[in-house]
């Protein structure tokens, strides 16, 4: 097609009006072609444009691409909780399913917690993690037996629980509303969600050792890793009030070992700045953990859970 196509149109157009008026024109007036005013002025015809606002389309803003950081160190204040069973080896029989309770190893105390995202347009990188220990001298309020060792009411013993979890995950934003309407300000309602998947890492030591005269020590290290997914749901209620919703879920079996584990935690951020913030919120790990059969078996099913207050920092 001629780059000069597109004048034909607009000009063919304007030359059938006029050369199709000419007869209307003849008959009116002195027969001159062109219509008198009551002044005797010579009046053009004023054109009439019809605008219609409803075929009007607002173009939607381009996501960008720029690289965004964000930082949630937080200070969990939680305690375990479930029961344990530890591998044998000497012993001719698995030892007791232990509760966390009984080895008075459920004191709530501050853990490190927190994650790191790096974000560009719909993509985000994620890693967060948490760890708690505790080592520590009590009594036995009844008899029991956890891998080897064998203790009765009243024996001193030195339990150890370690605990260390870590997220590595890849994320996409699916969705990113704006309401608005009638009493809402701009910019003070909106949500957010995006998708989560990735790896769960977790690392357990569980120790006991009896310190009465010819007590024994059992323990173990296990390591598991699996497959998770989730979501994080961030909705705005006000400009600078922010309620944070995220869930994951992961699940591995192999042969006589397997593992499975569902994270869920809420939290209310205050943002004073658009790069800062302060959290506060609740976070709750349900785990079941299996290892091996027989006497060298190795269980631990429980939870991990309690309150959380930290900051956001944003890059």
């Amino acid at each position: 097609m001629s780059r000069h196509m597109p004048l034909v149109f607009p000009v063919g157009l304007a030359a059938c009006a006029i050369f199709g008026s000419v007869p209307a024109l003849a008959q009116s007036g002195d027969g001159s072609g062109i219509p008198p005013s009551d002044s005797g002025v010579i009046k053009a015809p004023t054109p009439s444009v019809s605008v219609s606002h409803d075929s009007v389309s607002v173009p939607r803003e381009p996501a960008t691409d720029q690289w965004s950081i964000e930082l949630r160190p937080s200070a969990w204040y939680v305690a375990p909780s479930g029961k344990v069973r530890l591998p044998a080896s000497s012993s001719p029989t698995r030892g007791d399913k232990v509760p966390i309770e009984r080895l008075n190893l459920d004191s709530t105390r501050f853990a490190p917690q927190g994650d790191f995202t790096i974000r560009s347009g719909g993509w985000s990188f994620r890693f967060d993690g948490a760890a708690y220990s505790l080592e520590r001298d009590t009594t036995a309020d009844a008899s029991f037996r956890l891998g080897d060792t064998g203790v009765r009411a009243g024996d001193p013993t030195r339990v150890t629980f370690d605990f260390a979890g870590f997220d590595v995950l890849a994320g996409y934003r699916v969705l990113d509303h704006e309401f608005t309407g009638t009493g809402i300000e701009p910019g003070s309602f909106r949500a957010r969600v995006d998708v989560l998947g990735g790896l769960g890492l977790y690392d357990l030591d569980i120790g006991i050792r009896s310190l009465a005269a010819g007590g024994q020590e059992s323990r173990t290290d296990q390591f598991f890793a699996q497959p998770v997914l989730g979501a994080r749901l961030e909705l705005v209620v006000v400009r600078d009030v922010v309620i944070d919703l995220t869930g994951m879920g992961g699940y591995m079996a192999d042969s006589d070992r397997s593992s499975a584990s569902f994270d869920l935690a809420v939290s209310f951020e205050w943002r004073p700045a658009p790069n800062f913030g302060a959290r506060l919120g609740w976070r709750q790990i349900a785990y079941a953990f299996d290892d091996g059969s027989g006497r060298g078996e190795f269980s631990y099913d429980g939870t991990m859970a309690g309150l959380f207050f930290g900051v956001t920092v944003r890059f």
